[in-house]
């Protein structure tokens, strides 16, 4: 082998041995201003927003024992009534055929009752003076008391004719109570409007509507896939935009076993009943709210951020920074996620760096 052969095999080599430092401590260098991240002790929860409406937990609607005319409201939409308190008065329009066979049978049975009424006034008479025997007054007294009693029947039956009710019967009047102490929500009908009575065919005319606003309910749509970690009793937060975001608690009361196609998603509605103080009393039935459902939620747990991991199939890994500036993969198992961080199971350890991923 020459001497100039030499000379240039061994530049070449020196040059090459030169190329290879020089990469090396360049990667180094990069490697050195790599970012990293250390896993972190954090809690994660996993939330949903439901938007929803609130409503009062019963509404009663009030309807009349009577059919006939509304002719008088007593009350107003938002005024508060208390069990008992007149709330409407009907006007009964009596059938004019019903009405003279009553008032015929009225004045027959008064006639009647004045006949037997003299008949036993005469034989009690008769009786004191020994004419009659004891059994011909005993017999007059019960005659006398029938016909009070068919008197007493017509004129309850022409009462009820004439005006749809009796004075001598208090559970049937023309009078509309309240049958619940509350706030009158709607009044459907105006004065002078047909009103038919509730009966086993006919479930009535609403008089007006009766609720309790101090006993709210949350009414929302929860998706399919998030019904898995709701259970009764569960504690959600709601927030009453139109109160300048104001918030209140609710305890979760329903859950539909039954759910309903909205925009081809199925969805189950819940109901939560919010906790009332002096505060809350300016809610009103039919204001929005949005509720926020925690679903899932771990405390003091080891999290990376999400967007580090690298996903291979069905596996998860991350890039190590070693202390000679090397990186290597290591695989990872990982469990809750809140799509910011997600919880490391296995693989690391807090004192590990692990590369960002920018890409």
């Amino acid at each position: 082998m020459s001497t100039g052969f030499k000379i240039i095999f061994s530049l070449v080599l020196l040059s090459i041995i030169a190329l290879v430092i020089y990469l090396k401590v360049e990667n180094n260098t990069k490697l050195k201003n790599t970012e990293t991240e250390q896993p972190q002790i954090k809690s994660i929860k996993i939330e949903r927003l439901i938007s929803g409406v609130l409503e009062p937990a019963r509404e009663i609607s009030i309807k009349p024992q009577l059919s006939g005319i509304l002719d008088k409201l007593y009350v107003e939409i938002g005024d508060k009534v208390k069990k008992g308190e007149q709330v409407a008065r009907i006007r009964i329009l009596a059938d004019p055929n019903n009405l003279e066979i009553s008032q015929k049978n009225l004045k027959t049975s008064f006639i009647r009752l004045q006949n037997e009424k003299k008949k036993y006034e005469r034989n009690q008479s008769l009786f004191r003076k020994n004419i009659i025997p004891l059994v011909e007054i005993e017999k007059s007294e019960e005659t006398y008391q029938l016909a009070q009693e068919e008197y007493k029947s017509a004129k309850i039956q022409h009462e009820i004719i004439q005006q749809g009710f009796s004075t001598k019967q208090k559970e049937v009047s023309n009078i509309v109570t309240a049958t619940s102490n509350g706030t009158i929500l709607e009044l459907p009908l105006r004065e002078g409007s047909s009103v038919i009575e509730r009966n086993t065919y006919n479930e009535g005319t609403t008089i007006a509507v009766i609720a309790d606003l101090e006993n709210l309910i949350f009414k929302g749509f929860v998706n399919e896939n998030d019904i898995l970690y709701l259970e009764k009793n569960k504690l959600l937060n709601v927030n009453i935009p139109a109160l300048h975001n104001f918030k209140s608690n609710a305890s979760l009361s329903r859950i539909s076993p039954k759910g309903s196609k909205q925009n081809g998603i199925m969805k189950f509605e819940i109901e939560a009943k919010i906790k009332i103080s002096d505060q809350t009393k300016m809610i009103r039935s039919g204001y929005s709210a949005i509720a926020n459902i925690v679903l899932q939620s771990k405390d003091s747990i080891l999290t990376v951020s999400e967007r580090n991991l690298i996903f291979k199939g069905d596996s998860s890994f991350v890039e190590i920074l070693t202390k000679d500036y090397t990186t290597v993969m290591k695989g990872v198992k990982t469990g809750l996620s809140d799509g910011l961080r997600i919880e490391i199971l296995e693989g690391l350890s807090d004192k590990d760096r692990v590369k960002v991923q920018n890409n």
